[in-house]
């Protein structure tokens, strides 16, 4: 099976980051560590990562998408890198 992996440039200990493919959820919420998050998606879709401050519920969605077209005939991976906007 071929994967991709989508990684957010940083994060903030104060904050939980959802992937999301096409608008939807993808996987649970992950916490911010104060350092990058990456994720390894196996379908096709444009993926993007939105923060959600933990004090108040308050949305942002980080800049950049990434567009990744998944191969099955293909094995390798392939590292798609959004910015985060603090």
């Amino acid at each position: 099976c071929s994967s991709a992996i989508v990684s957010l440039s940083g994060s903030e200990t104060t904050a939980s980051y959802q992937l999301k493919s096409n608008g939807a959820n993808v996987g649970a919420p992950v916490t911010g560590t104060g350092s990058p998050l990456t994720w390894t998606v196996t379908a096709s879709g444009n993926y993007s990562v939105v923060a959600t401050l933990t004090s108040n519920s308050c949305q942002r969605t980080m800049s950049g998408t990434a567009g990744i077209t998944i191969n099955s005939s293909v094995l390798s991976d392939q590292t798609i890198s959004l910015v985060n906007s603090n």
